[in-house]
């Protein structure tokens, strides 16, 4: 049971993680449209 959890936490966290790496990558490309648009 314990590694059960151990082991669905983990997978929790690394999506977690991927998730927050694709939002960072969409808004760094959103800024650099954004900042040519105003130029």
């Amino acid at each position: 049971m314990r590694l059960f959890i151990v082991l669905f936490l983990a997978d929790a966290g690394r999506r977690t993680i991927r998730a927050c790496l694709h939002l960072f990558l969409f808004s760094m490309k959103a800024g650099k449209k954004v900042k040519f648009k105003n130029n």
